[in-house]
């Protein structure tokens, strides 16, 4: 059957743009053709609404049963949905249209505000697809202001690995994030979680001043905007049952927590016993946290050349500003396959004070390896050095060297090894750094 002129006109009108394009349906990319069909509802035969009542978005029962086995149910089950729009009251129209253009493109702007209900959503309707790429999105924008946030919202939404991911950052960052402005919102039982995590990485203190910060912003949201030690108490609660007081040391529990007023005369009477007869009077938690550390490297680059060792002397000397504690040593890994090993000794102003046999193995894209060591309390006015005497594989070694460091207002300088020792010295070598406990220097 011939086609007049005029219907032959209609048809490309409808099927083509304009005359400078070719009609989208000529896309190889289904995901482009598929968003085509969602932004025009083009042969649309399904639509939701939402509590707002901004719009009714329409959607194609086909696609959406292809992507997700609740919305197949839904649409051809034995139980099917005879209604031609489904109302969906826990999310609003902009989040729900971005979980639809991932039905049908793989692809959604997935953003701080909107991932969590991504997710719920994810979950709801079976999609598993989303589920990862809002997770891999979380583990990588976690950062010091949001992960509080995250965490509150994967405990609403019972998203456990989330709530541990969010527990693992916070116990890297701990003292940053009690500092943060996203802390200080979070409801009782969020904080509560967060310090009862044992993988802490922060000085009590800093716990101490941060639940402190929390309460006095619980009061101001309560219209106490000059809350006394009182209502600062009680805001707290059983929360303040969390700070392990008895780990402070007693110069700061005087000069930071005694004058406050937010703990009992008896109460501090019995702190101090725990602190300073050793006793467990208080019923204050007694387990110290794990401390923050710091590494310390004393080189910008890497030599690529094999560094030998032959059972030759390497080492480094260094100073501190201030008291604080070393732990461990930075050493340079084998270039290729295999290990290098022997003995790393610690000195203190030319005194051996202990040493240690120690292995350390070639990595696939690691130049570098952390190795505990013997400790030592480091003194400012002494000279300390360290020695490691090994022999096997060619490792890496340093270039371009930092010669001092400034790390929690504790200034390290770097310099050759004393006695004449080492075939390193302060320009190149072995021994990348050190790894430091510094001593808290408060600043509230």
């Amino acid at each position: 059957m011939e086609v007049c002129e005029e219907e032959r006109k209609q048809m490309m009108e409808i099927t083509m743009h304009n005359k400078s394009e070719d009609p989208w349906q000529y896309s190889d990319d289904f995901a482009e053709t598929n968003l085509q069909l969602l932004e025009t509802q083009i042969l649309s035969d399904i639509a939701f609404s939402f509590e707002d009542g901004k719009e009714v978005v329409r959607a194609h029962k086909n696609i959406l049963s292809s992507r997700s086995p609740v919305f197949y149910t839904m649409f051809c089950g034995p139980l099917q949905e005879s209604s031609a729009v489904i109302e969906i009251p826990d999310v609003d129209t902009i989040i729900f249209k971005q979980f639809l253009r991932f039905l049908y493109t793989k692809s959604c702007d997935v953003n701080a505000d909107s991932v969590m209900y991504l997710i719920y959503l994810s979950k709801k309707y079976d999609v598993p697809s989303l589920q990862n790429t809002c997770r891999e999105f979380l583990k990588k924008g976690f950062n010091v202001e949001n992960v509080c946030t995250i965490l509150g919202q994967a405990l609403h939404f019972q998203e456990v690995d989330l709530q541990r991911d969010c527990l693992n950052f916070i116990s890297k960052k701990t003292a940053k994030v009690l500092k943060s402005v996203s802390f200080l919102s979070l409801p009782p039982s969020t904080v509560e979680l967060i310090l009862q995590e044992e993988s802490l990485k922060c000085y009590e203190i800093d716990v101490y001043f941060a639940l402190k910060a929390w309460a006095v912003k619980a009061c101001k949201q309560k219209g106490n905007d000059h809350a006394n030690t009182d209502m600062i108490r009680e805001e707290i609660g059983c929360l303040l049952r969390l700070v392990r007081f008895p780990t402070l040391s007693a110069k700061d529990f005087a000069t930071h927590v005694t004058d406050d007023g937010i703990l009992t005369q008896a109460e501090k009477l019995d702190i101090y016993r725990d602190i300073i007869l050793g006793e467990s009077v208080s019923g204050y938690p007694t387990k110290r946290r794990q401390r923050p550390t710091f590494r310390v490297k004393r080189f910008k680059s890497v030599n690529a050349e094999p560094w030998l060792h032959g059972n030759k002397i390497d080492g480094i000397s260094f100073t501190v500003s201030r008291p604080c504690r070393l732990i461990g040593a930075i050493l340079y890994r084998p270039i290729h396959e295999g290990m290098v090993g022997g003995k790393i000794s610690v000195y203190e102003d030319g005194v051996l004070k202990g040493d240690i046999q120690e292995t350390v193995y070639f990595a696939p894209e690691k130049k570098t390896s952390n190795v505990l060591i013997p400790e030592v309390q480091l003194d400012p006015v002494k000279t300390y050095g360290i020695c490691q005497t090994f022999t096997g594989k060619g490792t890496y070694s340093g270039k371009e060297p930092h010669l001092s460091h400034v790390v929690n207002d504790v200034k390290i300088q770097f310099g050759d090894m004393f006695c004449g020792k080492g075939m390193s010295s302060i320009s190149t070598g072995q021994i990348c750094g050190i790894i430091i406990d510094v001593e808290l220097n408060v600043d509230n």
